[in-house]
C-alpha cells in the first residue's frame, strides 16, 4: 500500500532528546519523526531560511544559502538533504542514514549530500573483524590506517596497490570463511578503483560507494576540507565575543536541563580572556596535529592564533576582503581552518540544508546547536530528523539457561557472609554456626548497650570473623563450584556482547543481512506525503 511502513520500523514524533535510544533488536530501524512529516519540515525550513534577510558576513543569510546551494548543487531551488560522518568504518545504524537520505532525495527530486568529516582525527586505526575459533568468538584488530594516528583524515596518504593487497589478505585471514560472502571484496575493489591523485580519504569513500552502488544507494560526497563555509567563519571570527557567549550559554543550559555534571560534558566550554577568545574551530598545517583557534580583537585589528602559535594579523577591512575572496574553505598560507562538530552541523543546517539527518548521538547533542542558533542569530533553528538501526552479524551466541554473572556473584557473596546456609548443620559445622550466631548477637548487643566498650566490641568482632572462617572451610566445594559457574557466565556474557555488537563495519555483512536493513527502512514513497 502506498506510504505503508515496514515491519520492524520504530517511528514516533521527535521525543525528548535524551530519550532517543538505539533500536534494541536485530533488524529494527528507528526513524523519527514519522516519515509523513518530513516534507512539511523540509519545506518549512527552506521557506524560512531561503528568504531570510538576517545580516551575515556582509550579505543576508538567504543570499549566502542561495550561493552555497548553487555551488553544491548547481541550483538554489533543488531540495538538499544533508548528513555527515567521519570517513571511517561505519556500522549499519549509520549506513541507515545513507539509505534514507537517498530515498528522501528521490522523493523530493533533490540531492542527498554526505559531509565527509575528513577534519576529524581517526578514533581507531584498525578494522575489527570477529572470528569464530576453537576457543569461541574473538575479535581481531587488523591495522588499517598507515598515517600518523594524531593527524586529521585529510592528511592520511593513499594506500598503494601492494598495501591494499596486503590489507585485503589480512582481513580475509581474520574473517576466514565469512570474507567471501561479505562486502569486503567489493570495498577493496572500490578503494583500488580511485584514480591518480586520490588520498586515503578518497579511497575509503570509494570503497563505501562501491558497496552502496550494489544496493542502489546514491549520495553526493562533500569533504569538509572542501566545504564552502567561509561566510560562517567570517561571522564567528568578527563577532567572536557574542558567539562565544552564546555557545557557552547553550552548553550551560543543556547541562542544567539534563542535570549533566562535569565541566567537559558533553563538550567543553570555550575559553575566553580579556582580549582573546577560543572559537569552535580547528587550525592546522599539513603534517601537524590540530590546534584550537583563538581570535584577539584590538581596535580594528584581528589576530588569529593556533593556541600559542601566531597565524596572522589583519585590519578588519582586510580580513573581510581576504575571506570573501575565498568562498571554498577558509585558509591562510599553510594554515587550514575547519569547523568543530557543533559549528559544522550549524553550518550544514542553517546555510545549506532543507533537512539534516542525524544519528542518535548527533540528535541528542544538537539541541545545543539549536540554542546557539537562537541566541547568536536570533532566528528559529531549523528542524532536523533522526535515523538509526540495529543489525547483527549472525555470530553464534551462548545459551541463556544458566544464571547471569550478577546472580552468581550474589550467591558467592551470600556464601561468604552466610556460610551456615550452605554447610550441613551437623558436627563441627553446627558448632561453628552456633558460635557465629552467638558472636553476632553479642556484637549487636554491645553496639546498642556499650558502644564505647571498644575492647569488648573488638573481641566480638574477631569471634564472628573466626566463626565465619570456620564455617567457610566446610563450603570449599560449593565455593569452587560457584567460581566455575561465574567463569562460565562471564565467558557467555562476553561472547554474547561480541556476537550481538551493533557497531561492526557494514562492509563485514553479507548481502541478505544488508537487504534486510534496506527492507526495514521506509521506501521513497513514504516520504512523498
Amino acid at each position: 500500500m502506498p506510504g505503508s511502513l515496514p515491519i520492524g520500523l520504530l517511528t514516533c514524533p521527535m521525543p525528548e532528546l535524551r530519550r532517543l535510544a538505539a533500536p534494541p533488536k536485530h533488524g529494527d530501524a528507528l526513524v523519527v519523526p514519522e516519515p509523513c512529516s518530513w516534507r512539511r519540515l523540509a519545506r518549512a525550513n527552506a521557506d524560512r531560511l531561503n528568504s531570510s534577510d538576517l545580516p551575515v558576513a556582509g550579505a543576508t543569510l538567504g543570499e549566502w544559502r542561495r550561493r552555497t546551494r548553487e555551488q553544491l548543487a548547481d541550483s538554489g531551488d533543488v531540495s538538499l538533504i544533508l548528513l555527515g560522518h567521519q570517513p571511517e568504518f561505519i556500522h549499519p545504524g549509520v549506513w541507515a542514514k545513507h539509505i534514507v537520505a537517498g530515498r528522501v532525495a528521490e522523493a523530493y527530486r533533490g540531492r542527498a549530500i554526505q559531509l565527509v568529516v575528513d577534519s576529524d582525527v581517526p578514533k581507531s586505526t584498525s578494522l575489527l573483524c570477529p572470528h569464530v575459533g576453537p576457543h569461541g568468538l574473538t575479535v581481531a584488530a587488523v591495522p588499517f590506517l598507515t598515517g600518523k594516528p594524531n593527524l586529521p583524515y585529510e592528511h592520511h596518504p593513499a594506500w598503494n596497490r601492494d598495501q591494499l593487497h596486503s590489507l585485503a589478505t589480512r582481513v580475509g585471514e581474520a574473517m576466514e570463511a565469512s570474507y567471501a560472502g561479505s562486502q569486503m571484496p567489493n570495498f577493496f575493489d572500490g578503494m583500488k578503483s580511485c584514480g591518480p591523485g586520490a588520498d586515503g580519504v578518497d579511497q575509503l569513500v570509494g570503497g563505501r560507494r562501491r558497496i552502496e552502488s550494489l544496493f542502489g544507494v546514491t549520495l553526493n560526497d562533500l569533504r569538509v576540507s572542501m566545504a564552502p563555509w567561509s561566510p560562517l567563519f567570517f561571522e564567528v571570527v568578527t563577532r567572536s565575543r557574542p558567539f562565544t557567549a552564546a555557545y557557552n550559554q547553550a552548553i550551560a543550559e543543556y547541562r542544567r536541563r539534563f542535570n549533566v555534571r562535569g565541566v567537559g560534558r558533553p563538550i567543553p566550554a570555550l575559553q575566553h580572556y580579556e582580549h582573546r577568545v577560543e572559537l569552535p574551530i580547528w587550525a592546522y598545517r599539513p603534517g601537524e596535529p590540530r590546534r584550537r583557534l583563538f581570535v584577539e580583537h584590538r581596535g580594528d585589528r584581528i589576530r588569529l592564533s593556533a593556541e600559542a602559535l601566531p597565524i596572522h594579523e589583519w585590519s578588519a577591512m582586510r580580513f573581510a576582503d581576504e575571506m570573501r575572496r575565498n568562498l571554498v574553505s577558509p585558509a591562510w598560507g599553510e594554515w587550514r581552518f575547519r569547523p568543530r562538530a557543533l559549528l559544522l552541523t550549524l553550518w550544514a543546517r542553517v546555510f545549506v540544508a532543507d533537512l539534516f539527518i542525524h544519528g542518535i548521538g548527533g540528535a541528542r547533542y544538537d539541541g545545543i546547536t539549536d540554542e546557539i542558533v537562537h541566541r547568536f542569530f536570533g532566528v528559529e533553528p531549523p528542524e532536523y530528523v533522526c535515523v538509526s538501526a540495529t543489525l547483527h552479524l549472525g555470530l553464534p551466541t551462548e545459551g541463556s539457561g544458566g544464571r547471569s554473572a550478577s546472580e552468581v556473584r550474589q550467591a558467592l557473596r551470600d556464601l561468604r557472609w552466610n556460610p551456615q546456609r550452605f554447610a550441613r548443620a551437623e558436627g563441627d559445622a553446627a558448632v561453628w554456626a552456633a558460635k557465629k550466631s552467638d558472636a553476632l548477637r553479642q556484637s549487636i548487643l554491645l553496639r546498642e548497650t556499650s558502644p564505647h566498650d571498644h575492647a569488648a566490641r573488638t573481641k566480638a568482632f574477631h569471634a564472628h570473623r573466626q566463626s565465619l572462617d570456620g564455617l567457610r572451610s566446610f563450603c570449599a566445594d560449593r565455593t569452587a563450584e560457584l567460581d566455575r559457574e561465574l567463569a562460565a557466565a562471564l565467558f557467555a556474557e562476553r561472547q554474547n556482547r561480541l556476537a550481538q555488537g551493533r557497531e561492526y563495519f557494514f562492509g563485514l555483512f553479507d548481502s541478505p543481512r544488508l537487504d534486510l536493513l534496506m527492507d526495514r527502512l521506509p521506501a521513497a514513497r513514504a516520504f512523498e506525503v
